[in-house]
């Protein structure tokens, strides 16, 4: 296919006039395939897409072919789990993006369709089905907003039965073999937990994990005889590693203790096999152990490094199926028959008329902040970048903050790269894959390190012979529109233009006003209202927003139940106060919550960000020798700063 160009030249923009190969508009058109699971048999699989605008899921034979449509829902389909035995489908949909999940059950090709849920008040919470297929184990805070229950939905009675109360945050994590017992998850905070098992005759709860200082538990798979369970977990360690506790005992062993965080975990429905992968520095290694042979099984091939999860084994255990997607890769469902030395795209990603050879990867990198500490990032320059004129630079800021950015596909950063931008994309302490302590790093009296990391992140752009740094600026979604705030009131004159999308403003606000089932799992990080009101207000950009130079785009949903809109409405009003109205540009979305789910509105939005960035470089290169001097007085503050703490 003939490659079309568009040239975009802006006049102001000295040496950096970029030329357009594709519109963004292409770019947020390119569609993956995710979330795939076996049908009963394994011929068939379900997966989803956005192909309508909004996720709905599909069903389509396992070797490949033309995928069948199942789900229409107006809102997108949050997941679509089908029983391995039955073929009954457990769905959830909200209404505009408010993750009040309402559950219903439906037959493989989507007829039947039945809710198992009529209460758009109450957050209902998938955790497992039982291997018979007649039960549901389910979550839901019924009771009061603040916690979650757990109940047993019978599907051929229709009953439902309440069988842990408890004024706290708990899950369903996985019904035992015989269906005879359920292990249920607790949250003590951000990174503590607890692990139960509720024996569904008696009623009686076993706490499996009592334990002093934090716990952090992820997966739990069964053994085949019930005996005991796999789980990960980071008991005196650092990282998530792999262990296994035996029920009649209560002994806890490790099986893998590898210096990174172990995350997905499997077990095949006979036993035979236990499959895990490992995060190692943000890209999936899988592993798989034959039981039965007590010997490992080489991994597939992959297209390229990159990330994988939602991996299953097929029933009669000769395969995997997985989700996979790499920087240069986009996401798409995988079959691995198990010893073959290739995994197979089942499902083919829509790449909208752009050529996948065009898509580049990153470097992985590290660079020291303020106390030393070196802070992980994936750099993608565009090619050719580095022997040509100084380019703009977008930084982005991730989410969380306990999560971590992995080299996933994103159109958005490919765009970027096209238009001549280089992305670059900071794990700063916080995040989540490098262990305990540095995700600790930033709790409470810490909230600020974070922020000076992505500043560092500047300085090191800053020397780079590629980057202009009057033209870097930074985008972010939640806990990183919150970065985007702090950096553009923390540090004024460095940074050329700032996107807060979903962010929080004003922590006092956003903890009063956030879900209620989140509240005390975010004080452990952020501090307390009781407790700690003076850091929160002192952490709180818009109680710095004077100091605000950069223009500011910020983007929300009208019905975020995580961060509420009104952190939105707030700063817009303070900037535009500081900026004039010219200099603030807000998006609100009324059928959108935390973050932009349907392709209307992030077709809407994302164009009018390009833009926004654009006119804000053009800017930026019109007064280029007054900037450069307020960013040469700023360091130079810095610095004097910097010499005087040393001496004190």
């Amino acid at each position: 296919m003939a490659r079309k160009y568009v040239a975009t030249i802006i006049a102001l923009w000295a040496g950096c006039a970029a030329a357009y190969g594709y519109t963004i508009e292409q770019y947020l058109n390119i569609r993956g395939n995710f979330q795939g699971y076996w049908l009963p048999g394994g011929e068939e699989i379900i997966f989803r897409n956005k192909a309508t605008g909004v996720t709905q899921a599909w069903r389509m034979a396992a070797e490949g072919g033309w995928p069948e449509q199942i789900t229409f829902f107006d809102e997108g389909v949050f997941f679509a789990v089908p029983h391995r035995v039955t073929g009954n489908v457990l769905a959830a949909t909200d209404v505009g993006g408010n993750e009040r999940y309402q559950l219903c059950v439906m037959n493989a090709d989507g007829s039947s369709l039945a809710p198992l849920t009529d209460n758009p008040e109450v957050i209902y919470d998938y955790g497992d089905w039982s291997r018979d297929g007649r039960r549901l184990a389910v979550a839901a805070n019924e009771r009061d907003e603040r916690y979650f229950d757990i109940y047993v939905y019978d599907l051929e009675t229709a009953e439902r039965r309440l069988v842990m109360q408890h004024d706290g945050y708990n899950r369903a994590l996985a019904f035992s073999p015989d269906g005879s017992s359920l292990i249920t998850y607790r949250a003590r905070g951000s990174q503590d937990a607890d692990l139960y098992l509720i024996d569904l005759t008696t009623g009686e709860t076993r706490h499996l994990t009592p334990h002093e200082g934090e716990l952090e538990i992820g997966a739990v798979a069964w053994a085949a005889d019930g005996s005991g369970f796999y789980y990960t977990h980071d008991e005196g360690r650092d990282f998530l590693s792999l262990g296994y506790y035996d029920l009649a005992s209560g002994r806890r062993e490790w099986l893998e203790t590898p210096p990174w965080d172990v995350t997905q975990l499997e077990t095949s429905w006979s036993g035979r096999y236990l499959l895990w992968t490992t995060n190692e520095d943000g890209y999936s290694v899988l592993h798989l152990r034959d039981l039965k042979k007590d010997k490992d099984v080489a991994p597939p091939k992959l297209p390229a490094a990159g990330v994988m999860w939602g991996i299953r084994f097929s029933p009669d255990e000769t395969k995997v199926l997985f989700t996979f997607s790499s920087p240069t890769t986009p996401t798409d469902v995988y079959v691995w028959r198990i010893g073959e030395a290739e995994a197979t795209p089942v499902t083919k990603a829509v790449l909208a008329g752009i050529p996948a050879e065009s898509f580049a990867a990153p470097e992985l990198i590290f660079y020291p902040s303020f106390d030393g500490t070196m802070i992980p990032a994936y750099q993608y320059v565009p090619r050719g970048a580095e022997g040509g004129g100084r380019i703009p630079v977008v930084v982005h800021a991730h989410g969380g903050p306990q999560v971590q950015q992995r080299p996933y596909f994103d159109a958005v950063y490919q765009y970027f790269l096209d238009a001549g931008y280089a992305v670059f994309v900071p794990n700063f302490r916080g995040s989540m894959g490098y262990g305990k302590a540095y995700a600790d790093a930033d709790n409470l009296e810490h909230r600020l390190d974070a922020v000076v990391d992505v500043f560092e992140g500047w300085r090191y752009l800053a020397e780079q012979p590629w980057c202009d740094r009057l033209k870097v600026a930074v985008y972010g979604s939640s806990y990183g529109g919150f970065i985007v705030l702090s950096e553009l009131t923390q540090k004024p004159y460095h940074w050329a233009a700032g996107i807060d999308i979903v962010g929080i403003a004003n922590f006092v606000t956003f903890l009063r006003n956030t879900g209620p089932w989140r509240v005390s799992l975010r004080e452990d990080e952020y501090g307390s209202l009781e407790r700690d009101r003076e850091l929160l207000e002192a952490i709180s950009p818009i109680n710095h927003i004077q100091d605000i130079r950069s223009p500011l785009m910020v983007i929300h949903g009208a019905n975020d139940p995580r961060v509420p809109v009104s952190e939105a409405e707030q700063i817009v009003e303070a900037a535009r106060m500081v900026l004039g109205d010219d200099k603030v540009v807000y998006l609100r979305y009324e059928d959108e919550g935390h973050g932009l789910r349907k392709r209307a509105n992030r077709l809407d939005a994302y164009p009018k960000m390009v833009r926004f960035l654009e006119e804000a470089f053009a800017a930026r290169e019109a007064f280029r020798e007054r900037l450069e001097k307020e960013v040469e007085e700023a360091e130079r503050a810095r610095e004097e700063i910097m010499e005087s703490e040393a001496g004190e």
